[in-house]
């Protein structure tokens, strides 16, 4: 299987996902005065955590299928990125442009493309667009901030998803219900002249179809910058890249290439508003938090993923707490947290 790469010859398409560790763990203890209530609790965690991992490795055995385009059961008005958001537990240490500089970094195209997106619009929340109406946000973004990374010798290559796993759909189409709601939320704002709420609303509208990323892979060919067809998530691939070392980090503002296994993740390399350039290594982000990687995909399987709503209740530092006292269920969290 290979994927459609740029004219540039950038990296070869990898032939499979990274596997995701699959690793059953032993429930903590529960507290007796509170067992019942416990129970119940950490029965359905630990189903949540089981499922997710079921589902993860569904994912993976997604690998092998040529994805040349969006393929079948995307759904047409728009593609949507986000990812699992760890930042509160995961911070990226600071850094400056010129320690980048003669790297290769695997960008999450859809994340950048986002980003521009949400950021390049008028006073209003209106996107930049052309004398016919078509917006032009995303095209901007890209020719200014690519060239300006070249320019410090950066060397971007650009990674596209492929089609979403199904497991994704009903993520994808909650969504879209919230981006349309909040189109009816920018258009009320903008009559009553309210502009702060305005652009906040209009950042939550983005949307980006298939002829979007056809003119940003158009673009990309024209500029010379290497930009690669992945056969499902993005990240997964850019991650992939990086272990077969033809890229040396991943470049987005998500963190689920850290559960694929990548080493290093950039944060901030768009330059889009007030993101401040950070880095996090893998290795030095696990010995902080005390557990190792299959640790981490439970953590985020707990706080939820684009493929498991995760547990209401259930942030970032209690899932940690959880996983790192074995409980998977969250057993011996609850008990220990109720008064």
């Amino acid at each position: 299987m290979r994927g459609a790469a740029s004219e540039q010859h950038g990296p070869e398409l990898v032939k499979d996902e990274q596997d995701l560790p699959m690793r059953e763990r032993r429930a903590g203890s529960h507290h007796p005065a509170r067992e019942r209530i416990v129970d119940s609790h950490s029965r359905r965690a630990s189903r949540r955590v089981r499922l997710g991992r079921q589902r993860a490795q569904r994912i993976d055995n997604t690998k092998g299928h040529h994805i040349a385009g969006l393929g079948e059961g995307v759904p047409r008005i728009e593609l949507i990125k986000m990812g699992v958001n760890l930042k509160e537990i995961v911070p990226a240490r600071q850094i400056e442009f010129s320690e980048l500089s003669g790297r290769t970094i695997a960008v999450d195209a859809l994340n950048t493309v986002y980003q521009f997106l949400a950021s390049i619009r008028q006073p209003d929340g209106t996107p930049l667009m052309d004398k016919k109406g078509n917006v032009t946000s995303h095209l901007s973004g890209l020719l200014y901030r690519s060239t300006n990374l070249i320019r410090m010798g950066i060397k971007p290559i650009y990674v596209f998803d492929g089609k979403p796993p199904d497991l994704k759909l009903n993520t994808l189409r909650a969504r879209s219900e919230r981006k349309q709601q909040a189109q009816e939320e920018w258009q009320k704002a903008k009559e009553e002249g309210r502009l702060g709420d305005a652009m906040k609303f209009a950042k939550r509208t983005s949307r980006l179809t298939e002829d979007m990323l056809i003119d940003c892979k158009r673009l990309l060919t024209l500029m010379g910058v290497p930009h690669i067809q992945a056969p499902a998530e993005g990240e997964a691939q850019c991650t992939r890249m990086v272990l077969a070392g033809d890229a040396w980090a991943v470049g987005s503002q998500d963190y689920d290439s850290l559960l694929f296994g990548a080493p290093i993740l950039i944060r901030g390399l768009t330059m889009s508003g007030k993101m401040e350039l950070g880095m996090i290594v893998l290795d030095d982000a696990l010995k902080a938090l005390g557990i190792n990687r299959e640790g981490l995909i439970d953590l985020a399987i707990l706080v939820g993923t684009d493929f498991d709503p995760g547990i209401h209740g259930i942030g970032p530092k209690k899932a940690l707490k959880a996983v790192k006292d074995g409980a998977v269920g969250v057993s011996r969290l609850i008990s220990t947290s109720m008064p």
